[in-house]
């Protein structure tokens, strides 16, 4: 026979209080020198770019993602969450037959 843990509402509580703030998936754009100079520059003077010979440590994700690649992202997910809930609200609710933690 297994012991079944009781939930401590007040524990909960104050775990959920000193949780760190949730970060922002994406980092606002910012302009990369680099990639202008690497990348952007010889593209408009239509030379051919050696994916081998870039420094992929010289930019970040913040350097190649537009702000209407951010406002996309956050519009899909807001979509599927709200799509999940809905559908979560939808299926009825069943005692259980054990005792169970939640």
């Amino acid at each position: 026979m297994t012991t079944m843990f009781q939930f401590e509402n007040s524990t909960f509580i104050e775990l959920l209080k000193a949780a760190p703030e949730a970060l922002d998936f994406f980092e606002q754009e910012e302009h990369s020198d680099y990639l202008q100079k690497a990348v952007f520059d010889p593209l408009k003077r239509g030379e051919a770019i050696g994916l081998q010979d870039l420094d992929f440590s010289a930019f970040s994700l913040r350097n190649v993602t537009t702000a209407e690649n951010i406002r996309i992202w956050r519009e899909d997910f807001a979509g599927w969450v709200s799509g999940f809930n809905r559908i979560i609200k939808k299926i009825a609710a069943e005692p259980e037959k054990e005792a169970m933690f939640f």
